[in-house]
């Protein structure tokens, strides 16, 4: 989206100046209003350019929200009085391509004129952001595992035993204790595709409910709220799917080989 408002700065010797909201409303500065800037130039000497407020810029950085200013370079460099710059920043489209960018750029730039750093070396507070919200999510996740696992292998291993009188009379049948291990460990599989198949589709309307309803939020040292969203990442919902599946159909498998190996004697008279 955009996050201005006023006109785009497109020439490159126009004296005309874009500020942060905050630093804007600070000032008291409006769209149109005359703006003259000051500051210490290289050799120590105050220096001054005056020029147009033409744009107010939404920062995500709080810390910037009231001390950034966004002017054409050949301006600032006029400012400062120098021909030099202190860094370039490169935006790349894909995050992925980091770490191929940097190699190429640091095999074109001489090393001891130019120092390239990722933006993962720059942006601390991102990274110490990030494992944060690793760290409570992995812990979210461990628990619900934990509180899934246990149901499941309680509601597996209870409906079992309460069918051990039925395991009873299919081994007076006949039929032999791997088949009645693979009898129930194949209900379960098909109970465990049931059950995936509807959290699946639960999951789905709420990522989709929640991008209808588009919800914000402000991240921590964030000046602007951000849409809250929901990522539906294929690999993992149908890794979790198969996950589902497969410890279902294993948590039958240690009560049924149990019961299956039960005389029949005992398990026809099972109360």
């Amino acid at each position: 989206g955009t996050f201005f408002t006023g006109e785009a700065i497109t020439e490159p010797e126009a004296y005309e100046f874009s500020l942060a909201e905050g630093l804007a409303e600070a000032l008291g500065a409006s769209l149109g209003d005359p703006l003259i800037l000051m500051a210490p130039t290289v050799e120590g000497q105050m220096n001054a350019v005056d020029g147009t407020v033409v744009q107010t810029l939404s920062v995500a950085s709080e810390a910037l929200d009231t001390r950034y200013i966004f002017m054409p370079l050949t301006i600032a460099q006029q400012l400062y009085e120098t021909e030099g710059v202190s860094c370039f920043r490169a935006v790349l489209h894909e995050t992925d391509d980091t770490d191929k960018a940097i190699a190429s750029l640091q095999a074109a730039l001489p090393a001891e004129q130019w120092e390239v750093l990722p933006w993962y070396e720059v942006s601390r507070l991102y990274l110490r952001t990030r494992n944060m919200f690793e760290i409570i999510f992995g812990l979210v996740f461990i628990i619900i595992g934990l509180i899934v696992t246990m149901s499941v292998l309680n509601t597996i291993g209870m409906a079992i035993i309460e069918r051990t009188r039925e395991i009873g009379t299919l081994r007076a049948m006949g039929m032999k204790p791997p088949g009645i291990v693979r009898l129930f460990c194949t209900e379960s599989a098909f109970l465990g595709i049931a059950g995936a198949l509807v959290g699946l589709l639960l999951t789905l309307l709420l990522s989709y409910s929640v991008d209808a309803a588009a919800p914000t939020w402000r991240p921590p040292v964030s000046a602007r709220e951000v849409v809250l969203e929901i990522r539906r990442v294929p690999e993992i919902l149908a890794g979790s799917f198969l996950l589902f599946v497969a410890f279902t159909t294993a948590a039958a498998w240690f009560p049924s080989h149990k019961a299956a190996r039960k005389p029949i004697v005992d398990a026809l008279g099972h109360v």
